[in-house]
């Protein structure tokens, strides 16, 4: 170990250098009398640290520190003969490591001295070289966010912008990060997005919030601007605060409502389109006018009961109100024959439900139409029409379909007989539940009628 010991008093730097010299440093000591011989032996060889005395023939320790431009490579240790606080004081100022009051006992000791301030500044060293790492780091990170295409802040958990990139001023519109938190927050949002600020700043208060988030901003000329935000904690400038990235999407959602409403408008024309088919089914039959309307109404009920989400309720709906839709091809005469149909007369209406299919299967629904219709008197038991399919292999829309057709067709008026009665009808659902109709829409069927109230409307049939 190479220590430089600067003393103009021969008998201190002599005692110092032996008892530095005898110590288990294994130092080697090189005395300077003067400031010029101190800055000729740094120059020649710098130590790995310095003890220099406050008071010398040239000047006091103190300039040297001061005099530095950066930062010393080395410790230094100050030692005084006439030491006092402000003293003190001013030599940790100026950067030196400790300080010292020299006499016989400090002699002694100036090892143990040199030894503990080895380790404080290699301490000290560490944690340098990791600030300037981690200030390296930071610099690299700002300088990817500056050049980002996405828009970029770091905000405290308050919401105050500490850094703002180029990308999401002009977003905003606006000139600098100065301009930017000098508009008020309530400014910058869309109202209704404001109160929604507030509720997500709630719950990151509560470390609940959400890392994603959709925002709708006002920008500087007035435009309403839509942005996906995606937020995390970060290490900024030493301390934890939230980075926030924003995605412009107002292109893109602009795209999907134009869209939806594309889809709205046709998801109508098809709703529209097959009415108009329900109805022009039972035009062809004046004493089942209202049947598959009703019979719809059942179904739909039954899904709500059980649970189905609307789309699929949508679906059953559709398939509904066109489930006779094969009748059209079933004279008029038949269908309207006031006496019990001969065997063959039935067989042939049996023949609606595959007509039905037919007439659906190249039409490219949103739900599968075509089959529901070609199912809906099949049977859990297999006894059904046209196909015999048995259970499971049946659409659950199909089994509702089956169920409420049944209750309808019983309750209402036919040419050939007067109308059942409810009762009648849910003791057929009943005494068939699990065998020709599904045992859950069965129940569900019942628990409607018996606990619900539920009733058809009043038309053409009778209690």
């Amino acid at each position: 170990m190479n220590i430089l010991l600067l003393e103009d008093e021969p008998a201190h730097a002599e005692a110092v250098r032996r008892a530095l010299e005898a110590s288990g440093l294994k130092a080697v000591v090189q005395v300077a009398g003067t400031l010029r011989e101190y800055h000729e032996a740094v120059a020649a060889r710098p130590p790995d640290i310095a003890l220099l005395d406050m008071i010398l023939p040239d000047g006091r320790a103190l300039d040297v520190l001061t005099s530095l431009p950066d930062a010393c490579p080395f410790p230094i240790l100050i030692m005084t003969s006439y030491g006092n606080e402000q003293t003190a004081v001013m030599a940790m100022k100026a950067g030196a490591l400790d300080y010292i009051v020299k006499s016989p006992e400090s002699f002694d000791t100036m090892p143990h001295a040199v030894e503990r301030a080895l380790r404080e500044w290699n301490v000290l060293q560490e944690r340098k070289r990791a600030e300037e790492g981690l200030h390296k780091m930071e610099e690299n990170y700002r300088r990817s966010l500056d050049g980002s295409p996405l828009g970029m802040r770091i905000v405290t958990a308050e919401g105050d912008t500490l850094y703002a990139n180029k990308a999401i001023l002009d977003l905003y519109g606006f000139e600098s990060l100065k301009e930017l938190n000098k508009t008020l927050l309530k400014d910058r949002y869309a109202p209704q997005n404001y109160a929604e600020h507030k509720n997500r700043k709630i719950q990151r208060q509560k470390a609940d919030f959400p890392s994603e988030s959709e925002i709708r901003i006002v920008r500087k000329n007035g435009e309403v601007c839509i942005l996906q935000v995606f937020r995390k904690e970060v290490l900024w400038n030493g301390g934890k605060q939230h980075q926030a990235l924003y995605l412009d999407i107002t292109a893109r959602k602009m795209a999907e409502e134009r869209l939806i409403e594309t889809l709205r408008l046709l998801r109508q024309a098809i709703t529209s389109t097959i009415q108009v088919v329900g109805l022009m089914v039972e035009a062809r039959d004046p004493y089942t006018a209202g049947h598959q309307q009703r019979t719809t109404i059942l179904a739909e009920a039954i899904a709500r009961e059980m649970g189905w989400p609307p789309e699929k309720i949508e679906g059953l709906h559709m398939a509904g109100l066109v489930h006779d839709v094969g009748k059209i091809s079933i004279p008029a005469e038949i269908l309207s024959k006031p006496t019990k149909l001969t065997p063959g007369e039935y067989e042939l209406v049996k023949t609606h439900a595959e007509r039905g299919y037919e007439i659906l299967k190249d039409v490219d629904f949103p739900w599968p139409l075509a089959e529901i219709v070609y199912e809906h008197h099949e049977r859990m038991d297999g006894s059904g029409y046209p196909r015999g399919l048995k259970g499971d292999d049946i659409l659950m829309e199909a089994r509702i379909l089956s169920v409420s057709d049944t209750m309808e067709a019983m309750v209402s008026h036919r040419p050939y007989r007067p109308g059942q009665g409810v009762n009648t009808a849910l003791a057929e659902v009943e005494k068939n539940k699990g065998i020709l109709y599904d045992a859950a829409v069965a129940e569900t069927c019942l628990k409607l009628f018996r606990e619900k109230r539920f009733s058809f409307p009043a038309r053409n049939f009778s209690y």
